[in-house]
């Protein structure tokens, strides 16, 4: 099996310093989002084509989804940010503001 190799810059947030581990996490969850696109089959364009001709409008993408249980209990949520996903899980959860947080 050939591997076929490509670089991609990806700009970080205006004030980001990453560090090497962070960026070697990044090439990680860069190569498991190629891995889960790529091997994950070829039909979801035509399912896709399928609902829309269904009247569905349809938008995906990659997200955050957070988890938490106590007990029997179970919520989730998902968001564009971590810090968001954490924001829609609490209020289900009827979590209380973080003891510490960013100044």
């Amino acid at each position: 099996m050939t591997t076929t190799m490509h670089t991609i810059e990806v700009p970080l947030p205006e004030g980001a310093h990453a560090t090497s581990e962070e960026i070697e996490v990044l090439g990680d969850l860069l190569r498991a989002i190629a891995a889960t696109r790529f091997d994950a089959g070829q039909s979801w364009p035509w399912t896709r084509r399928a609902l829309e001709r269904g009247g569905w409008e349809v938008t995906w993408g990659l997200r955050w989804h957070v988890e938490v249980r106590r007990g029997r209990e179970l919520e989730e949520a998902c968001g564009r940010t971590l810090d968001e996903a954490f924001a829609n899980v609490s209020q289900f959860a009827g979590a209380q503001e973080p003891l510490e947080g960013p100044p």
